[in-house]
């Protein structure tokens, strides 16, 4: 089991690598395998879903995995696919991460003046306070693995932002859903 292990973190690892360096436009990066042809795939089956939180690498997190589980079967089912338990054609595995990016919005300058941030305009005096906020990013990666050969046959990743925790469904229904409109294989 480590040996298959290690070779499934290794593909997640060089899917990931080759999205990162494959230029996309937008937000979602797909990388497909032009050698394994996926209207042949019948059946799914998933490695536990990662999520990469300030714990660590938790294995089927109970507020995100379901939610990423759900959004990538509703859109291998549209396209004929079926979910068992063992012995799928293809198996799949995901990734998901977040981040808090800050924002500087504005500097305040003694006398109360604020300029936007990045203004060309520089007062003679060093700002006293800065506002801003921070900004929640989420990344999910999903690598379907050609179970016959293992290697990568479609790596998909999806970064957008989320204001509220409680709208993760949502947020993570739509990257599932952006990331699918680049599949090879249409809905049904």
């Amino acid at each position: 089991m480590t040996g298959f292990r290690n070779a499934r973190t290794r593909g997640a690892l060089l899917a990931l690598a080759a999205l990162v360096a494959n230029p996309c436009v937008g937000k979602v990066k797909v990388q497909t395998n032009d050698k394994i042809d996926l209207s042949r795939f019948k059946t799914f089956q998933w490695y536990p879903p990662r999520v990469l939180t300030k714990a660590g690498i938790v294995e089927n997190d109970q507020v995100v995995a379901p939610l990423i589980k759900s959004a990538v079967n509703r859109e291998l089912t549209r396209r004929g696919l079926t979910e068992v338990e063992s012995g799928a054609d293809i198996q799949i595995s995901s990734w998901a991460l977040s981040e808090s990016i800050p924002n500087i919005d504005a500097l305040i300058y003694p006398g109360g003046v604020a300029l936007p941030a990045g203004s060309m305009i520089d007062p003679a005096e060093a700002p006293i306070a800065s506002v801003g906020r921070y900004n929640k990013e989420g990344t999910i990666v999903v690598n379907l693995i050609d179970a016959a050969s293992k290697q990568s046959a479609w790596a998909a990743l999806s970064t957008s932002s989320y204001s509220d925790v409680n709208k993760l469904q949502g947020t993570i229904d739509k990257a599932v859903g952006n990331m699918f409109k680049k599949y090879p294989v249409k809905p049904r």
